[in-house]
């Protein structure tokens, strides 16, 4: 095989000098003040683009989307966009008034009003005795705000019917329910708060606001096979147009653009500040040294593949600069940046411009759901907690035993778990004692507390011990107390823990006596024969052992450069025809609430035990 030169072609841009923008002055465009935040409406003309409004106002791209999350779905003239007014740029309080005046525009409807003012439609439409959702050019609205809005929504309250029911089938999504019943999809959420935390099920039973009506009744009654889940659904639903999709052309180059912060570069306070030491991070040289080989498996199958690499320098200031420098056009795909905030700024261009981008490594996923043509390849902290608490519900036939120690983080996975495990068992009669939450407040000693515990556990029963903790002095007193009562053979008990383990120094011989079960991302088999052939290649390459971030280049490179080379530009429909395991990865993708961004659901269930020490039991999504 012909050997790949480790060098890096970074087009670091040096001619292309960032210059702070000066602050917006002379914009008259309307402001509105929504929860005691000052926003301009910027009305959309033909052509303009989101840098154009972002330089225009001062206003970071980030921050804008953050506030318009359909901006996703492109630009359209004579769209309204909330913009934040800068702190010193803002009006003085003047208090706030019960009313505003709204003249209506093209394409204006109600429920553009309510995202902009930050009301409900209901009570624009209470505060105007509106009955439908028609809306004329140049109408004066009345928006209520403040105690005038909560005022309305309590009068609509109170002329609220009941609700009616509607019983999930297979494959469909929040949109197509939405659209079944003529109401927006906000209104159902609304109706159904789940569905802000937790994904459609099949079978599961939504509340459909009173007034709503079947846009359709054929497909309200749509019958698919009970045995049918809604994701095998939707690829047997995908599996003819997939059939159809035209491969990529051998004769027409891939553009990866790829996206890593070789260099680590701080980022100063003002541009007159010391130049400080660039260190470079080895991690994101061994991701690209694994990247180089996936692609070298494409190109035995005879595809050019061109490469561009940019060192991003961890710095939000060079991603902007490159983005400024349009120097991502003509991608096939996009690769990275790392890091998240980086992450907004780049999925933002590459969904106005319908380019696919991966988020290689960060599990700390931004707000994106609405964004198609993004893809994470880690799962995210909660989705490994989703999976924990499935397996609880199937496997846990005793009691639930949360321990957890007394500060906010710890507190916030305790809360996740328990509201996750009273969805999965709603409806289940559930003895009192059955979930019990043991809070040790910080330096204590947690045997006490296990003792404490000893005295309630129910006999004859396998309890399941969980642990949403990820400081490792605590779950290292913990375990220790634990194994003692083990040891003991007072208990039976399942240990569960947190991913984040895995890095920490705990003893050995705790985690295998309590066989600890833990959810993670990655595993490296190496008795398989695709894992031996890229280790053998990457000694011969690089005279190094292939790090978990070698591995990790390999498989984004080989899956998703496999994907464009059999589907073209739009394999996001076509991911079951991709593949799933990889040398350690088990790519299985989701797409957020159906029509969203991508997230990686391929988690493996690790224990550990005095034979092989550390072992996969299985495979989320295999």
């Amino acid at each position: 095989m012909k050997k790949i030169v480790p060098y890096l072609v970074l087009l670091l841009g040096v001619s292309l000098l960032w210059t702070p923008l000066r602050a917006a002055k002379g914009i008259d465009a309307p402001r509105v003040v929504v929860d005691g935040r000052e926003y301009w409406v910027h009305t959309v003309v033909k052509e303009e683009t989101l840098y154009a409004i972002s330089r225009t106002y001062n206003v970071p791209l980030a921050t804008i989307v953050s506030q318009n999350p359909d901006l996703y779905n492109g630009l359209k003239a004579g769209q309204k966009i909330r913009i934040p007014v800068p702190d010193g740029q803002r009006h003085k309080p003047v208090g706030q008034r019960d009313y505003r005046l709204h003249i209506v525009g093209p394409g204006e409807s109600l429920f553009q009003l309510a995202r902009i003012y930050g009301v409900s439609v209901h009570a624009i439409r209470e505060a105007n005795s509106i009955k439908g959702d028609v809306l004329s050019v140049s109408e004066p609205i009345r928006i209520p705000m403040g105690a005038a809005a909560r005022r309305y929504d309590s009068i609509h309250q109170s002329k609220r019917q009941p609700d009616g029911a509607y019983i999930v089938t297979a494959g469909e999504s929040i949109y197509g329910i939405a659209r079944k019943f003529e109401i927006s999809q906000d209104e159902l959420i609304e109706a159904n708060p789940q569905l802000r935390t937790h994904a459609l099920a099949t079978g599961q039973r939504l509340t459909i606001p009173k007034g709503a009506k079947v846009k359709d009744a054929k497909t309200f009654h749509l019958e698919r096979p009970e045995w049918m889940d809604r994701t095998s659904y939707k690829r047997l639903e995908n599996a003819k147009m997939c059939a159809k999709m035209p491969a990529w052309p051998k004769d027409k180059p891939l553009i990866v653009s790829l996206l890593l912060p070789f260099r680590l570069q701080p980022e100063t306070k003002s541009m007159s500040s010391p130049p400080q030491t660039v260190k470079s991070d080895e991690r994101f040289l061994e991701f690209y040294q694994g990247f180089l080989l996936g692609m070298e498996e494409i190109s035995k199958q005879g595809y050019a593949v061109h490469l561009r690499v940019f060192d991003t320098e961890r710095s939000i200031q060079r991603v902007k600069q490159i983005l400024d420098a349009d120097s991502l056009a003509g991608s096939s795909l996009i690769v990275g940046p790392v890091y998240p905030r980086n992450v907004t700024e780049v999925s933002l261009y590459g969904a106005q411009n319908r380019i696919s981008m991966v988020s290689p490594l960060s599990s700390k996923t931004p707000t994106l759901e609405a964004n198609p043509f993004i893809f994470h390849a880690n799962p995210s902290e909660k989705t490994q907690l989703r999976e924990m608490v499935a397996r609880l519900r199937k496997k846990a036939k005793g009691q639930i035993i949360l321990f957890h120690e007394e500060s906010i983080k710890d507190a916030e996975l305790v809360s996740n778990v328990q509201l996750m495990l009273r969805s999965e068992m709603a409806g289940a009669t559930l003895p009192a004692d059955r979930l019990k939450v043991f809070t040790i407040p910080r330096g204590q000693v947690a045997e006490k507390y296990i003792s404490t515990l000893s005295n309630t556990l129910w006999a004859d029963s396998l309890s399941t011990i969980v642990i949403p903790s990820t400081r490792e002095p605590f779950i290292s007193d913990i375990l220790g107390a634990l194994n003692e009562k083990a040891i003991a053979g007072k208990h039976h008990m399942q240990v569960y823990g947190m991913s984040k383990w895995l890095k920490m120094n705990l003893d050995f011989n705790h985690l295998t006596r309590l066989k600890v079960t833990l959810f993670y991302p990655f595993h490296v088999d190496y008795k398989n024969e695709r894992t031996v052939s890229f280790v053998q290649e990457f000694r011969t390459t690089y005279t190094a052992e292939p790090s978990q971030f070698a591995f990790q280049g390999y498989d984004v490179a080989t899956y998703f450069l496999a994907a464009l080379t059999k589907y073209g530009e739009d394999f996001r429909f076509c991911l079951s025809g991709i593949p799933p395991r990889l040398t350690q990865n088990h790519f299985d993708f989701e797409q957020h609430q159906g029509y969203g961004s991508y997230e990686n659901q391929g988690i493996f269930l690790l224990q550990f035990n005095t034979h092989e020490g550390l072992s996969p039991i299985s495979i989320k999504g295999h």
